[in-house]
């Protein structure tokens, strides 16, 4: 398809925001890739290293997405946009994404089973807890930290 001459200028203004969105297209793939190593690894990726940079390029990504709808017909029938390598790309995304979402769902499910292995070892009530005593009699606990005049907790001595 060609564009239309008067069409044409129209498409080059266009071609900003189409470039903008690849950016973050990009962008939201390399994290979701990222993400994907670091699960392949058994690292928790984390909220903070991966998930906060990933929130604000989605929001980027949506309102970008919002932006370009509309202009997809006139790049593509000027040649400035490939259709078919971009929904490509979204695609790839996409599939990254509900991977990761299902093998964390995976991995936490397995964390959520050993720690109800560990709380049903654990002694069922605090008094089955205080069982251990010393040989004074007294049971073993550590004192709670006292305040002292510089403000610091310290242990209080015996």
């Amino acid at each position: 398809m060609t564009a239309t001459p008067k069409a044409l200028p129209e498409a080059v203004a266009s071609r900003s925001l189409l470039d903008q969105y690849l950016i973050v297209l990009h962008r939201l793939i390399e994290l979701a890739e990222l993400e994907r190593s670091l699960l392949d690894q058994g690292v928790d990726p984390g909220p903070l290293s991966i998930l906060k940079p990933q929130e604000a390029l989605a929001n980027d990504y949506t309102l970008l997405g919002a932006a370009l709808k509309p202009k997809v017909r006139l790049l593509h029938e000027a040649g400035l946009l490939d259709v078919e390598a971009l929904e490509g790309r979204i695609r790839h995304l996409v599939a990254l994404t509900k991977e990761n979402r299902r093998r964390r769902r995976v991995r936490d499910g397995a964390t959520r089973t050993r720690v109800d292995a560990v709380m049903q070892a654990l002694p069922d009530t605090a008094d089955d807890a205080s069982a251990i005593e010393t040989p004074n009699g007294r049971a073993n606990r550590a004192a709670p930290p006292v305040a002292q005049a510089g403000g610091l907790p310290t242990r209080p001595t015996p």
